[in-house]
């Protein structure tokens, strides 16, 4: 999954670049917001639900504030979408934010747990 947001990136960049040559500038700042937004609300879903978390990060003392910024960053995200009616073609944007909160949650982007995964010895 992780080798989705590379081209998720590229592609929401695509349109967004897109509606900005167009002299649609609030609505390219729409696109490429609602969607970094959606990944955003993805990762700190992942971080919230993820066991195994980093011993000097204490989930118990965080995990409201996790909450609340993955909830407010999804609002914000729907809101946009919603606003300037985004559409891709025949397909709505809130397909844009479904995929980017699921590249977001299946996604591990971190050294750190790529290192923690491997075995002793290797």
């Amino acid at each position: 999954m992780t080798l989705l947001a590379g081209p998720y990136a590229l592609v929401i960049l695509f349109f967004g670049g897109g509606a900005f040559w167009n002299g649609e500038i609030a609505l390219g700042f729409a696109i490429i917001g609602s969607a970094y937004l959606a990944l955003g609300s993805g990762i700190s879903a992942r971080r919230l639900f993820k066991s195994d978390l980093d011993a000097k990060f204490d989930n118990r003392k965080q995990s409201l504030l996790i909450a609340l910024l993955a909830t407010l960053m999804l609002a914000a995200s729907v809101a946009l979408v919603h606003y300037f009616e985004i559409t891709f073609g025949t397909v709505s944007g809130f397909a844009s934010i479904l995929v980017g909160i699921a590249i977001g949650c299946f996604a591990d982007m971190s050294q750190n747990t790529q290192e923690e995964d491997a075995e002793p010895g290797e």
